[in-house]
């Protein structure tokens, strides 16, 4: 597929994405603009025409546009659908390659919709990807289905992420901002499974807001940034910070029932005990080690009731 000759962005879907806080000129820059469609039945085709309903979004590789996700409204209701043949990839692929990704130096962010992820460029994060075709319904049962590879190179609905394999091999942190709702977490799942778990991380959003577009709209450009930067790694099951664990009771050490290891006489050092101690004596053969510990057993269940 060739580049498209003519990019018009009409004065209503200008102001479309300005009420989102996207700038027309960033729109402008990935090649978004106004169409139409032409044709009859299985003919029908969209074409760039000012005086269009269709908010065209090109998918480019390698400045060439490989395909494209059309927006319109029906009956009041928002519909998306693709270019027939056109390659199941994400959009704004072409950041896959970027070094800072394989480095480690920047996390790529996956939103869930392409104007999800214009904002987040529009704010600074500009290695930022949207997913094809949104999120997937939440499954009846509740129930992820079992990851076949065959489905996934060949259709599948994440069939964007097997072409791409090799790249997201490459990229160490994946920051995924998609929708705070039921096919959203849904999505997440899914790419969780898929990208691994250490590599992944979730963004929460301000109380009333489920995307990014959202925050930006209601909050501001540094409510988004401060969204991804918040970003948190996903939990991995049995795996916990020593900042997870509760804080322990200061240790209780205990006398060992002879006055001169309780360091009250000078120059005879100073020797206690706690629960859950291991301790090892060592020492000449035959000198009263076991002598030695026997005493000290009697002192522990005598002073302090243990069980010996």
């Amino acid at each position: 597929m060739g580049a498209i000759a003519m990019t018009t962005l009409a004065t209503h879907h200008v102001e479309f994405f300005e009420r989102r806080g996207i700038s027309p000129e960033l729109a402008t820059r990935f090649e978004v603009y106004t169409g139409a469609l032409v044709g009859r039945g299985k003919d029908k085709t969209v074409v760039a025409n000012e005086r269009g309903n269709i908010i065209v979004y090109p998918f480019l590789e390698g400045g060439a546009v490989v395909n494209e996700k059309y927006r319109a409204e029906r009956d009041g209701e928002k519909v998306f659908w693709h270019r027939k043949g056109g390659k199941r990839t994400f959009w704004n692929a072409d950041v896959l390659d970027d070094p800072a990704l394989e480095s480690g130096l920047q996390s790529l962010v996956i939103t869930e919709g392409i104007e999800d992820g214009m904002v987040a460029i529009d704010c600074g994060w500009p290695l930022t990807v949207s997913v094809p075709d949104g999120a997937p319904p939440v499954p009846k049962d509740g129930r992820l289905q079992p990851l076949d590879p065959q489905t996934e190179a060949s259709g599948g609905k994440f069939e964007f992420i097997w072409i791409n394999r090799e790249r997201l091999g490459r990229v160490k942190r994946f920051i995924l901002a998609v929708d705070d709702d039921g096919p959203g977490q849904r999505l997440a799942a899914e790419l969780v499974r898929r990208l691994g778990v250490v590599r992944c991380m979730f963004v929460t959003f301000p109380k009333g807001c489920k995307d990014l577009n959202e925050v930006r709209s209601r909050h501001g450009a540094d409510a988004v940034h401060e969204v991804l930067r918040g970003a948190r790694q996903y939990p991995v099951r049995g795996l916990y910070r020593l900042s997870e664990y509760p804080a322990l009771p200061a240790l209780q050490p205990l006398s060992l029932g002879w006055r001169i290891f309780d360091g009250i006489y000078p120059g005879n050092g100073w020797m206690k005990i706690f629960p859950g101690e291991f301790i090892v004596i060592t020492g000449i053969p035959s000198h009263g080690k076991s002598t030695w510990v026997l005493n000290l057993v009697y002192n522990m269940a005598r002073d302090h009731h243990w069980r010996a």
